[in-house]
């Protein structure tokens, strides 16, 4: 009986489920205790699941965000403005920050480049140039079209032409060059070889930017320099004076070409404009203006300008120009006086040249004067008008064959005799 009932107990525990044990939820079994996190609607530490054993709102599991970087640490995009993380590029329109270091890096070294050019240290310009050129760049970019543009004149002025050609070609052949136009047409107006692809160039700075007044500046002195055309250098000079952003620089340009007409008066009116209305303290607007009246026979005038030039900075050219006035006026001693005065200014070839012919002339010292037509011509054995200096004063002496040897000299070094 007993053995009965406890087999019938047995086949009854059997038959019926066993209540599951009760287990803590997300027991860290190896810890033995349950993980806790904060409730994002009460605050309170509780154990973790799908609701809050405290408020029984839902606990959202949330991934944990990076926190915000200070404002120190944000850096603000050029193109759209937003403020964000520094990273390369930026998250609203894709701005590239490196390209823009790059770049910036590059305006650096133009910068100085050009500083260089402007004061003859070419060498220095170029190993700015070519530093700037190394940078590894994508895209377009119009500061290497201008460091190709700026390489190119550097290497004209060192009569590099060769090397000057190879770097035009890189600036022509930009994918952007139409910014830089003005410069490349510059660079080829100074190029011997290919000085009359400088129209091109000019002409599409001109459609790029119709209202600028260098451009047409630029286009004047092409036609009046290069393409000896008079007439259409005059109307490009007007047009820039009728722009009203001009300097006085187009002014200066028709009146040294009205000047080489014999246009003296409308020449004096040009130059009196650009003192008048734009720089009373330039020197090159007062020194022309002194040669102008100079050349109009207005001596007393003449004087006057150039004084007030060099009141203003003391210049080889003014005392140059001062000499040519006291020789007219036949105060020979002054002349020579500003002579020498502007050759310790500046070793110029014209006033070397100059006052060879005033050796010559005034104070019959023919040895003395071939000595300083010959170091002008030293200096620079192109210099053409040195040429017909000495030409002029063997012809003078009585010397036909010494002038025909220096005709001989001239063509054997390119220089053409008109």
């Amino acid at each position: 009986m007993i053995w009965v009932l406890g087999t019938a107990m047995l086949l009854g525990l059997q038959g019926s489920a066993a209540p599951a044990p009760k287990v803590a939820p997300m027991m860290d079994l190896a810890q033995g205790q349950t993980k806790k996190v904060t409730c994002p609607s009460c605050k309170k530490l509780v154990a973790q699941g799908k609701f809050c054993t405290s408020c029984g709102k839902p606990l959202k599991q949330t991934k944990s965000e990076p926190p915000t970087p200070p404002p120190s640490a944000l850096v603000e995009c050029p193109t759209c403005g937003t403020r964000g993380p520094k990273s390369r590029f930026c998250s609203k329109c894709g701005h590239d920050f490196e390209r823009e270091k790059t770049l910036g890096e590059v305006r650096v070294r133009l910068s100085g480049a050009w500083s260089d050019y402007h004061t003859a240290a070419y060498g220095e310009a170029l190993a700015k140039l070519d530093e700037a050129l190394s940078q590894r760049m994508t895209g377009q970019s119009e500061e290497f079209c201008e460091a190709h543009t700026l390489r190119a004149l550097c290497l004209i002025r060192l009569d590099r032409l060769a090397e000057a050609d190879r770097a035009l070609v890189a600036a022509a052949a930009h994918p952007a060059p139409k910014a830089s136009a003005l410069s490349i047409g510059i660079a080829f107006y100074f190029a011997p070889a290919r000085v009359t692809e400088a129209q091109r160039w000019f002409e599409l700075a001109q459609e790029h930017d119709p209202k600028n007044p260098n451009v047409l500046e630029w286009l004047g002195d092409y036609y009046q320099h290069r393409a000896s055309d008079p007439a259409k250098a005059e109307a490009h000079y007007l047009r820039a004076i009728e722009m009203d952003n001009h300097t006085g620089n187009p002014h200066w340009a028709l009146a040294r070409m009205l000047r080489d007409q014999g246009k003296f008066k409308e020449a004096i009116a040009q130059l009196e404009e650009a003192i008048a209305n734009h720089d009373p303290t330039s020197t090159a607007y007062r020194n022309e203006l002194g040669y102008a009246l100079y050349r109009n026979g207005e001596y007393g005038r003449a004087e006057e300008a150039l004084r007030e030039s060099i009141r203003h900075e003391e210049t080889s050219t003014a005392r140059l120009y001062l000499a040519y006035t006291f020789e007219a006026k036949g105060d020979h001693d002054a002349a020579e006086a500003a002579y020498q005065r502007s050759l310790e200014l500046s070793n110029d070839i014209m006033a070397l040249c100059e006052y060879g012919q005033f050796l010559s002339i005034r104070r019959q010292k023919p040895a003395e004067a071939e000595a300083k037509m010959r170091e002008a011509l030293k200096i620079n054995p192109k210099f053409a008008h040195g040429y017909k200096r000495l030409i002029q004063m063997f012809e003078r002496d009585g010397k036909p064959e010494s002038a025909a040897a220096v005709r001989t000299e001239a063509a054997n070094n390119g220089v053409k005799l008109d």
